[in-house]
């Protein structure tokens, strides 16, 4: 039995179209059916298709410079995190220099440790750096009169590195929605191009060639599958110092995930660059717990896993 209910699926909504490819399939109909169609013949379907693929050429060209405004706003934070370290240094001495290396005093400052302020997630930041420079407002009569202004300006440094980062990673999802939807209205135009010449030329299939190229949907040369995901190799040696090789010279981010004692699940608990290796425990590993494992991950930039997960480094007496 012939099933006539195919003929009313849209051919064109096969995942296996690029967008470059439906693109080039359209400019092509609107271009045959403007110069080869008779009288107002498809002057409507012209309209409607010039329409959409103006709509998938603005939305697909959004897309790629929100791309690069979420890539320098990753930037940008990289960038404000390597200061971070000496910032905070220069703070602490002040606070040495008063209270005492040992003293208790430094934990209202540092509650979390320096090192839990250095590892705090990107929405954590903020509130954790003005809880230093609350702590220090508190004792400024103690310190010398510049201490607090340098917390302040790192708090203002950090949200305005921050508030685009966020701005521009809730476009990404806005953006992708704005395609697919483009994209589906494309693909349902070209089915009622498609339909029209059907109804104009009732069996005669050779008048398909006229209005429409088939051809430019199938490439000539297929594209080869992707080579298989290689894994980062992580290594820590006696020093307590952590390196990670890759192939693929262009991954710069790598995501650190960890599980220990005091968190028994794996969680992601920051990031780094391969410019920061050789990299200390102090950058990478969790602190006061009795054990703990380590594997990284590589990240695209813009937050996504684009490697698979490294070996795992263990350190103390992991349980089974």
């Amino acid at each position: 039995m012939n099933d006539l209910h195919r003929y009313l699926i849209n051919p064109l909504n096969r995942g296996t179209y690029s967008i470059a490819m439906l693109i080039s399939f359209a400019s092509d109909n609107i271009g045959k059916m403007t110069a080869k169609g008779t009288g107002n013949l498809f002057t409507a379907r012209i309209a409607a298709t010039s329409a959409a693929l103006a709509t998938v050429n603005s939305a697909f060209g959004t897309d790629l410079n929100k791309l690069g405004l979420r890539k320098t706003s990753k930037q940008a934070k990289d960038a404000f995190r390597a200061t971070l370290r000496p910032a905070i240094g220069k703070i602490y001495a002040v606070l040495i220099a008063k209270y005492g290396e040992r003293s208790t005093q430094l934990a209202q400052f540092f509650p979390l440790g320096r090192n839990g302020l250095f590892k705090a997630h990107d929405d954590q930041l903020a509130s954790e750096l003005q809880a230093l420079v609350t702590a220090l407002t508190n004792k400024q009569t103690d310190l010398t009169p510049d201490v607090v202004a340098q917390a302040t300006a790192l708090v203002t440094g950090w949200n305005a590195v921050y508030t685009p980062s966020e701005t521009s990673g809730d476009a990404k999802s806005a953006s992708k929605d704005a395609k697919n939807a483009a994209r589906a209205a494309l693909q349902r135009e070209l089915f009622l191009n498609l339909l029209t010449i059907a109804q104009q030329y009732p069996d005669q299939p050779a008048q398909l060639d006229v209005y429409m190229q088939p051809s430019l949907l199938d490439p000539h040369t297929p594209t080869p599958p992707p080579p298989p995901a290689v894994a980062p190799v992580v290594t820590r040696d006696a020093n307590g110092k952590w390196t990670v090789a890759y192939p693929d010279p262009s991954q710069t981010y790598w995501q650190i995930w960890a599980r220990s004692s005091s968190g028994t699940s794996w969680s992601d608990v920051g990031d780094t660059q391969t410019s920061h290796f050789p990299a200390p425990d102090a950058d990478i590993v969790p602190e006061g717990v009795t054990w703990w494992q380590v594997k990284f991950c590589g990240e695209d930039g813009d937050g996504n896993q684009s490697t698979p997960f490294s070996n795992i480094i263990s350190w103390g007496p992991v349980p089974a």
